[in-house]
């Protein structure tokens, strides 16, 4: 029964995101802290994505840590779940995409981020009569799991460098409280 609240939030979080509304994830909220978002509670952070591409604005996302809305009608976001459950970053990413109507992963590789391991999986999924395409990388540590997702309501996967290289950026940090991420 635990495996399914888990399952569901991200199910939840993947159906969000591509019908392009709020991203849900159970998470805290970041904040700008020296030209950085930083996860108020967990000390992570990330660099601004519209500093890397024109044309993409922070937008406010439900419990989501980070996100962008791009002009074209793109999204990207960092989502955080701390469940204390350990998994490998592949078997959580591929959760994701079948919780994905339409959802066909077309490749996948292993990556590190922040020297830890990561899954990308990009392909395509379907929102109604639109297709999209979707990439989302995955990683764990700290009995946490941070997810990014890119939405791209087009045929190509626009803005997928911009992307790789946001995650990319992604720090690890000490919990505000020095204690142990929950």
């Amino acid at each position: 029964m635990a495996n399914r609240g888990g399952l569901g939030r991200r199910a939840r979080c993947a159906y969000v995101a591509l019908t392009l509304a709020a991203l849900v994830a159970c998470t805290t909220r970041s904040e700008w802290r020296e030209g950085r978002f930083t996860h108020a509670k967990l000390g992570s952070s990330l660099g601004d994505l519209a500093a890397l591409e024109p044309g993409w604005q922070r937008e406010s996302a439900p419990e989501a840590a980070l996100a962008f809305r791009h002009v074209d009608g793109s999204r990207a976001s960092w989502v955080r779940e701390c469940r204390g459950v350990e998994a490998k970053p592949r078997a959580l990413g591929r959760a994701l995409w079948i919780a994905l109507p339409g959802g066909v992963i077309e490749e996948g590789a292993a990556l590190e981020v922040a020297s830890l391991p990561a899954w990308r999986f990009a392909g395509r999924a379907q929102d109604g009569a639109n297709a999209l395409r979707v990439e989302s990388i995955t990683r764990v540590a700290k009995r946490c799991e941070d997810s990014w997702l890119l939405v791209v309501p087009h045929s190509e996967l626009h803005h997928r460098e911009a992307f790789e290289q946001w995650v990319g950026g992604f720090a690890d940090g000490a919990p505000a409280d020095g204690g142990r991420a929950p």
